[in-house]
């Protein structure tokens, strides 16, 4: 069996993480189609722990069911114990206090993008993710009703054009 290179399968996040933009992105005036962006880190953290509101999907349902077509190769224990030993730690030392209460949602979906970028998996889903954590936003919810509706993505901060 090909010994992993485990810098090769992270390095897209561990670049990430180092930015100024990480999880601090900020959006001007655009429309991004299928997107909805909310500005408030408080009704993000509601919406990614709702459980039964008619007008949003069960975040925690949609990203296991995504991931779950992905979990076979990279939850594979040496892939997985690297993870926890190389980059977990220090995306817990640069995820902002106001969001430790979601870190383990956030640090999965880091995960599986990473080993969906390493394995060339394409995944409509996380490659949205990967984009919007590249941008400094964090993917918290889903409206309407998967895959039907739109991402709900939290973005710190609103820069209002001035006419």
């Amino acid at each position: 069996m090909e010994k992993l290179n485990y810098a090769d399968i992270f390095n897209p996040i561990v670049d990430l993480i180092n930015t100024p933009v990480f999880l601090n992105g900020s959006i001007g005036d655009t429309v991004d189609e299928g997107i909805l962006f909310v500005y408030h880190a408080e009704k993000a953290i509601e919406i990614s722990q709702m459980q039964w509101d008619d007008s949003y999907s069960v975040w925690i349902d949609i990203r296991e069911s995504v991931a779950g077509n992905a979990k076979a190769l990279s939850n594979r224990l040496e892939i997985r114990s690297a993870w926890e030993e190389e980059v977990l730690p220090d995306i817990l030392k640069k995820i902002p206090n106001f969001l430790l209460d979601v870190s383990n949602d956030i640090e999965a979906d880091l995960y599986f993008c990473s080993t969906n970028i390493y394995f060339d998996r394409k995944s409509i889903f996380h490659d949205t993710l990967w984009s919007m954590y590249k941008r400094g936003f964090w993917p918290c919810g889903w409206e309407g009703n998967y895959p039907d509706g739109r991402m709900v993505v939290y973005c710190p901060k609103k820069i209002e054009t001035i006419l």
